[in-house]
């Protein structure tokens, strides 16, 4: 059946009322267009070509190589008005500005290639973030986007760029398991509940995948983990989450929950520089976990102090304000376990 409304703006004249009417098809597409539906708009632009010549023809090949601009096929995208267009043509013009901006786009990826090859990623996300506006269902420009804003610790961004890349037509099952897996390391505000949906969203898509449903099995094990964690928190069991944490009973040969944790971390993103483990919020907590209860321990040990200093916690025993410290872990904990 077909869409009646395109966001708020109905379609009072759907094209399938007047199929052979090419001017509703090019206005829907030009709806389609506006929402980034980008596939639905290239359907009723090759329905424009086909029913059409002259102006209409023209605007619609205009409007097609604007999608393929914005999927980041800018040599497709120059031909398509090379082919159809020249400068006396009534289009002309505008054929002529669409080739400068696509100039300006090749240009614009070798800078932040560039840019990225140096390790200038700061550059690169400035640089890919303008490639973005103009091309945002380009596989290669949100690749390389989320890449450099994750290197710039721009994590909000970078979820949102992998999301973006399990939304695209050609998204795969790896797509799907990267937006997951960085949701539930790097931005765990939302819970878990972003995560199994994108792992949700995952099997539907590809119905004979094991990957996906097999981490959302790890992802509820874990966060059986992470509740127990908060009860010992709030009974204030400190000797119960240091050991729970790295299993500290000579008769255990299992690691504890900080080790399993880190294999699981070190799944998730393998090609960035710099250390996940400070990076990702959960990993963070786990660490403020161990050391606050150590401190509570009286466990002041020189590997202990430099443990907790390279983890990016300053440990000394009986110094922290103990009171803002655990509700601040608690409030995190039961924040993501209850989303």
């Amino acid at each position: 059946m077909s869409r009646q409304s395109i966001g708020d703006i109905p379609l009072t004249d759907p094209p399938e009322m007047s199929p052979e009417d090419p001017d509703l098809y090019y206005k829907r597409a030009c709806l389609y267009f506006g929402e980034q539906d980008f596939d639905l708009s290239e359907q009723d632009v090759d329905s424009v070509i086909k029913l059409s010549n002259g102006t209409i023809a023209s605007r619609a090949w205009l409007l097609k190589s604007r999608i393929y601009t914005s999927r980041g096929d800018w040599k497709f995208s120059r031909q398509l008005l090379t082919e159809n267009f020249n400068q006396s043509d009534a289009f002309g013009a505008q054929s002529s500005e669409q080739l400068r901006i696509i100039d300006i786009l090749e240009s614009r990826w070798s800078e932040a290639k560039n840019a990225e090859r140096r390790r200038k990623f700061a550059d690169c996300y400035r640089i890919s973030t303008t490639l973005i506006e103009s091309s945002p269902h380009s596989r290669r420009v949100r690749e390389l986007h989320a890449s450099c804003a994750f290197e710039t610790f721009h994590l909000q961004q970078t979820g949102s760029d992998l999301t973006t890349l399990a939304k695209l037509r050609d998204a795969s099952v790896d797509d799907f398991l990267n937006a997951a897996r960085f949701s539930y390391f790097f931005a765990p505000e939302g819970g878990s509940s972003n995560s199994l949906k994108l792992l949700r969203e995952c099997l539907q898509r590809f119905s004979r995948n094991v990957e996906c449903p097999s981490l959302g099995k790890r992802f509820k094990k874990l966060d059986t983990s992470f509740v127990l964690l908060a009860e010992l928190l709030q009974a204030e069991d400190w000797k119960g989450l240091v050991s729970y944490l790295i299993q500290t009973r000579a008769n255990q040969t299992t690691p504890g929950f900080l080790p399993k944790f880190d294999v699981e971390l070190s799944r998730s993103l393998s090609a960035v520089s710099f250390d996940t483990k400070q990076v990702s919020k959960r990993r963070r907590l786990l660490t403020r976990l161990l050391c606050v209860s150590a401190e509570n321990l009286s466990l002041d040990t020189i590997s202990l102090n430099i443990w907790c200093r390279n983890h990016g916690t300053l440990f000394r025993p009986r110094a922290a304000p103990r009171e803002a410290t655990l509700g601040e872990m608690a409030r995190e904990i039961w924040g993501w376990i209850s989303a």
